[in-house]
């Protein structure tokens, strides 16, 4: 037998609480294909839905959808949890043609339990009855940052200045070659930057990156990315630049 498609026409309010097969003839039982079309009441069914995503995230169904927006910064993300890991979307609220091709996850298997999650405070948490992950977003704010001042044998605590965000106050670095910064994140940190402005420091020092790794500071690889090679605290005098440490 073919198909057929049979008008019917919405005579009654929404119900959702007396099964179907018991209810009249142009009642609503279920709102998932329906829309609202007025304050005072009214339902008609939706137009559709447009197609965003082209490319396939995996090969599993997609068990449940997420959104993260952290509350400090212009960081926005949508989420899938398909093939057991979490996949960020490019963009957010994702537009056509928009991919999914960032794993949060950090390679962690997560259960093919769909799952749920909330933002709490300035992280995004996710459960599956499997695993918990927790994810400050794609650059979240650093939770410690202390510059060991050598000439005055003293810490100075400049968390708050890099954390406020706020663009009239700053950490302002006047390091000499014995100072340390010392940076505690709340992810594995991917890089440090130092933005150098046009007062700039004259002093040539070599810059050294260490992790604290099972209990002991451990040397990490470095990349001078300023202008003077061999100098990553200082730049050519009068320029603007960009020193980049990655770990």
């Amino acid at each position: 037998m073919p198909m057929q498609f049979i008008k019917e026409m919405f005579s009654d309010k929404y119900n959702g609480v007396i099964p179907a097969t018991l209810l009249p003839v142009g009642s609503l039982s279920d709102g998932c294909n329906m829309r609202k079309i007025s304050a005072a009441g009214g339902w008609k069914a939706r137009k559709g839905c447009s197609m965003h995503n082209t490319t396939a995230i995996g090969t599993a169904a997609v068990k449940s959808l997420h959104a993260f927006k952290h509350p400090r910064l212009a960081d926005h993300h949508f989420i899938a949890q398909c093939d057991s890991k979490l996949t960020d979307s490019t963009s957010d609220i994702p537009t056509g043609g928009t991919t999914f091709g960032t794993d949060i996850t950090n390679s962690k298997t997560i259960s093919a339990t769909p799952g749920f999650s909330d933002t709490i405070g300035e992280r995004f948490y996710y459960a599956d009855g499997g695993r918990l992950l927790s994810w400050g977003g794609a650059t979240p704010f650093c939770t410690g940052f202390l510059c060991w001042d050598n000439s005055e044998t003293t810490y100075v605590d400049w968390l708050r200045k890099v954390t406020d965000n706020r663009s009239d106050t700053e950490a302002i670095a006047v390091a000499a070659a014995s100072d340390k910064w010392y940076v505690c994140s709340p992810e594995i940190a991917k890089s440090i930057s130092l933005t150098l402005g046009d007062t700039l420091n004259a002093a040539a020092a070599t810059a050294t990156l260490k992790s604290w790794q099972s209990g002991a500071w451990s040397d990490r690889t470095a990349t001078d990315g300023t202008a003077t090679a061999g100098a990553t605290i200082v730049i050519n005098r009068g320029s603007k630049g960009l020193g980049m440490i990655y770990s």
